[in-house]
This record gives C-alpha cells, structure tokens and sequence, in this order.
C-alpha cells in the first residue's frame, strides 16, 4: 500500500461530523485494511481513497466495522495481520461487518435520495425474501 495518502477533508463531510471521524481513524482503518487485505491492492483502501460520496461510503464502512472491534479489543490494532483477521473473522464478530455494511447502505441511500431525488426503501421483505424496490 502507498500509505495513508488521504485526508479527512477529502470525503463528504456530513458524516465525518456525525461519526466524529478524525485523521486517527483514517490511520487506523488504513492499518486494519494492511491486515484484512494483504494481498488485495489496492483493495477497500484504493476505494477509499477515491473521496468524494464513494470513499465516503467505504470509509464509513470501514469506520464502523473497525470500532465495533475495537471497543471489543481496543489493543486490536497492535496485534499481528494474522491474528486480526482471525479475531475479526470470529464468528461472535461478524456483526461487526454487519454495522458496517448498515452504516454504507444509509450513507447510500441519503446521497441517492439527495442527488437524484429518489428514495430507497422496502428492499428487504424479510430474512431471504429479497424483494426489488418498485
């Protein structure tokens, strides 16, 4: 990886002022991607690096995901690659991706909704029942 070549002022800024996302976060997302991601370059983190709505969506994914673990092992980030991926993969942390993936898909629907004048809703009609929206 090229290193944490981005800056907090380069993403939208409404949710860096919601979840508080500061340079530090930037940092350490970009140490939990070296981990999760060792073969994939430039992977979540070239993603992120793009800015604008897209970075941001992926970055607040990341963001909430990676808290999650750290609130459960706040010395994660200390750890070995291996031994984060494991620990993230642990069956009792999967949600953590979950919240993430919670955290992209809201983030997506305010900028859909606030640019193209659509709404996104009822996706979902229940555990396996995907239904489109129409």
């Amino acid at each position: 990886m090229t290193g944490i070549d981005v800056r907090v002022s380069d993403f939208d800024p409404e949710p860096l002022i919601e979840y508080a996302i500061t340079e530090a976060d930037l940092a350490n997302v970009y140490l939990y991607l070296q981990a999760m991601q060792p073969n994939l370059y430039p992977g979540t983190w070239g993603d992120i690096r793009v800015g604008g709505y897209y970075g941001t969506s992926a970055l607040l994914h990341e963001i909430v995901e990676l808290r999650v673990l750290l609130h459960r092992q706040p010395y994660l980030l200390t750890f070995a690659a291996t031994e984060i991926r494991a620990f993230a993969r642990q069956p009792g942390n999967l949600d953590a991706h979950l919240r993430g993936v919670e955290a992209e898909y809201r983030y997506l629907q305010a900028i859909v909704r606030c640019i193209l004048d659509h709404q996104i809703d009822n996706w979902c009609a229940g555990p396996g029942k995907l239904k489109a929206p129409g």
